[in-house]
């Protein structure tokens, strides 16, 4: 499919009535229709294009924190953009706003740039179709974003679709090989080394014998038909020193030319992510799993009681990355991603990036738009009736016929294209051309953000009511300060480290 001239467009339609018919060009990418009335009619009305670009109900999906009581804990719902005033007046509607974002930095041989910083996450081959795998690796690639493997090996006829791929390096080491980690400079290659996941933290990869078919088993090298269970992290790193190691062992092997990033599903989040940081030495990324995710694989169990909330997880991961960037400003090269559970409320990506991230990973909410129905039937068992999560042929020729495949991939760029559009619009409502500044910084945070209620300020760190508002978490950590202790060995030897820049 790779490199062929598309013939024809593809129309997806966005809302109803008389609002503009937007229509894609297969292999064209969409520039927001800047400084039109249809662009700010499409952005007024994402809740229509939400509904015809895959995620069929806003709250739905495996986002179970939506679902829960509202005196449990804070949603996005609870925090609201600022925006721009008398005294910091909004910017130009039809102002042009660059939202890529770079991954990696002077120990890689060329930087990765992506023109926007929400792209799909990990979902495994095996766990999901390879009729699904083919609609996200055509759409990844006309959009010129990367297509994540995750942990199960990576088919040569997808790999012959992509141009940039996240190739996942996890504890089990399904389906690495030398050509698995590296190129042959025709194509970008990222490694992921898996450390965790929210969905599953402690639990590590799981894909039930029912979808161990036996293409999957060659593809991940083991026995068709039996349980895979990778473990919950890599067996061979126990201390910062041993991923430090593994990080630089993979340097060597893709000599320089490959961005090295973790992803982990946090404990505790700072020591966590100053550890992950500290053994990247300055250069990469960091993807911090939130619980409320899980696409294919996940037991229900694992995704409604396990993991920290993406909510609480995003503003204390950012607050670590940039507690160590103080100290070592080299690690300001190192990117912060968050997934989890985003992507069904119409803003929720934009506000978890504007509270700390650098970029946003989904996951269900790109399953819903490739042909996911989100029934009640648990993906993991391979019952799925659409064949999206399933392996039988019959299926698939009722619903990923080719045809039906081009729909599919117009509904997962549509869906990108508007969560694009939502962030570039935000943007400009702050007057902000850019998310990073010439040389390197944020150019958004959580200063740009209000709490609506106690809960949402003490879990996002962010002013309560107004700007100048009470900000109940800077009480709660000045309550707390002197009162942690590292417990474990990690936190010791992060606490060695600080020491050390610091001059303490």
């Amino acid at each position: 499919m790779a490199g062929e001239a598309p013939t024809i467009a593809t129309k997806v339609l966005t809302g109803k009535g008389d609002r503009p018919q937007f229509v894609y060009g297969l292999g064209d990418e969409y520039e927001g229709y800047k400084g039109t009335p249809e662009e700010r009619e499409f952005v007024w009305n994402l809740a229509d294009s939400f509904g015809n670009s895959g995620a069929l109900q806003l709250g739905s999906g495996n986002n179970q924190y939506n679902k829960a009581e509202p005196t449990q804990f804070p949603t996005w719902r609870e925090a609201n953009f600022v925006g721009g005033g008398l005294i910091y007046l909004p910017g130009n509607p039809n102002l042009d706003v660059d939202i890529s974002v770079t991954l990696g930095g002077p120990l890689v041989e060329e930087p990765v740039v992506l023109n926007r910083n929400i792209w799909r996450g990990g979902i495994s081959y095996g766990s999901t179709s390879h009729q699904f795998h083919i609609v996200q690796a055509e759409a990844e690639r006309r959009l010129g974003m990367p297509y994540n493997s995750g942990e199960g090996g990576l088919e040569k006829r997808i790999e012959a679709i992509t141009e940039k791929i996240i190739v996942q390096y996890a504890s089990g080491r399904a389906g690495v090989c030398a050509s698995y980690l590296t190129t042959d400079g025709t194509k970008t290659k990222i490694i992921e080394i898996k450390m965790g996941q929210g969905a599953k933290p402690s639990k590590g990869g799981q894909l039930t014998g029912q979808k161990v078919f036996p293409f999957i088993a060659d593809l991940r090298f083991v026995k068709p038909w039996q349980d895979f269970y990778s473990p919950a992290h890599p067996i061979d790193v126990s201390s910062v020193e041993d991923l430090k190691a593994m990080i630089l062992k993979l340097r060597e092997a893709t000599r320089y030319q490959s961005v090295i990033g973790v992803k982990i599903g946090p404990n505790d989040i700072m020591a966590d992510v100053i550890t992950v940081a500290v053994a990247l030495d300055g250069d990469g990324y960091i993807e911090v799993a939130g619980a409320g995710g899980g696409t294919a694989a996940a037991t229900k169990n694992s995704m409604q009681n396990f993991g920290v909330p993406t909510i609480y997880a995003v503003a204390e991961a950012r607050w670590a990355l940039d507690q160590l960037i103080s100290l070592d400003p080299k690690s300001k090269n190192i990117k912060l991603g968050i997934s989890g559970g985003l992507g069904f409320e119409l803003g929720d990506v934009q506000k978890a990036i504007f509270a700390g991230a650098d970029f946003v990973t989904l996951g269900k909410a790109f399953m819903i738009a490739a042909g996911c129905i989100d029934c009640n039937e648990p993906c993991y068992t391979g019952e799925c009736p659409t064949g999206t999560t399933s392996h039988e042929e019959l299926k698939h020729a009722r619903n990923y016929t080719t045809p039906q495949q081009e729909i599919h991939i117009a509904r997962v760029m549509n869906y990108s294209n508007a969560q694009a559009a939502i962030l570039r619009d935000t943007l400009r409502s702050y007057n902000r051309q850019s998310l990073f500044t010439r040389t390197g910084e944020r150019n958004v945070g959580p200063q740009d953000l209000i709490a609506l209620t106690e809960r949402a300020s003490l879990a996002l760190g962010i002013p309560y009511g107004t700007p100048n508002g009470t900000n109940f978490r800077s009480i709660y950590l000045e309550q707390m300060k002197g009162q942690q202790e590292f417990a474990s060995s990690f936190r010791k030897s992060i606490a060695n480290f600080l020491s050390q820049i610091n001059g303490n």
